[in-house]
């Protein structure tokens, strides 16, 4: 079963997916799904869309919204920052919690890119409401990816560049440079599952190796001859099959 889910947060509405299997009066667990920066809660070649459907084939509840400024959330993109984001994975992972049909104890996170920059360092912020990480591709380096689209030729205006069509703004940068996303990503200590493309030109294997450093508890996933985002089906079939898995084994 399929439902569209408004959350308010800080005044403004943060719309997304809820995804919940058939079930007695048994509680399931459920999984928060984040997508990527300039994503949404689809992303692309609807993996994240797949993902869900084949969690709730598992009898696994999910979750995914668009943060605010992106996809069908309200607000603008160019006030989109880490900050905004991150308090958005909190409204969220709330709301997941207090849903009756969700066992709270089972609760997983999943980030894409930016959403696995996010996810991780949620996990760690709230690592008694989590039991176990997925991590896709995480943009541990979304600073360095900020400042590249902050290049001279894409400034529109004082602090606001065009980044294929969304504004981004300085603020983001300056959020993501006071954020030490490792140390409280490190916080979590419980299962974490990394997936990585060797491919990846956005988000290279050193970015990743940091993560698997500092999350000891951790297994990581090498998708052969994959992009940032696996963009072919059989790239995107090894990184759905990896990842039901691993929250079918750990919730």
């Amino acid at each position: 079963m399929q439902n569209h889910v408004e959350l308010e947060n800080k005044g403004f509405m943060i719309r997304g997916m809820l995804h919940l299997p058939e079930r007695d009066r048994c509680k399931v667990p459920g999984v928060v799904i984040f997508h990527g920066y300039t994503g949404n809660k689809m992303e692309p070649h609807f993996i994240l869309v797949k993902l869900s459907r084949a969690l709730e084939k598992l009898g696994i509840a999910s979750a995914r919204f668009d943060f605010y400024g992106s996809g069908e959330s309200e607000g603008t993109f160019q006030d989109m920052t880490p900050d905004s984001e991150l308090r958005d994975a909190k409204t969220i992972l709330d709301y997941m919690r207090s849903l009756d049909a969700i066992d709270k104890n089972r609760i997983g996170l999943c980030g894409l890119s930016m959403g696995g920059y996010i996810a991780g360092i949620t996990a760690g912020d709230y690592r008694d409401y989590v039991k176990a990480l997925c991590l896709l591709a995480p943009a541990g380096n979304i600073k360095e990816i900020f400042e590249s689209d902050m290049a001279e030729e894409n400034k529109i205006g004082e602090g606001l560049f065009d980044v294929d069509g969304l504004i981004l703004n300085a603020k983001a940068r300056e959020s993501a440079a006071k954020i030490d996303h490792i140390k409280r990503t490190s916080m979590f200590d419980k299962k974490v599952c990394i997936i990585h493309g060797d491919k990846d030109e956005s988000v290279p294997y050193s970015v990743v190796q940091n993560y698997r450093n500092a999350l000891k508890n951790s297994e990581f996933h090498n998708i052969e001859g994959a992009d940032h985002t696996f963009n072919s089906a059989k790239w995107e079939d090894e990184v759905i099959k990896i990842v039901t898995r691993f929250f079918k084994r750990e919730l």
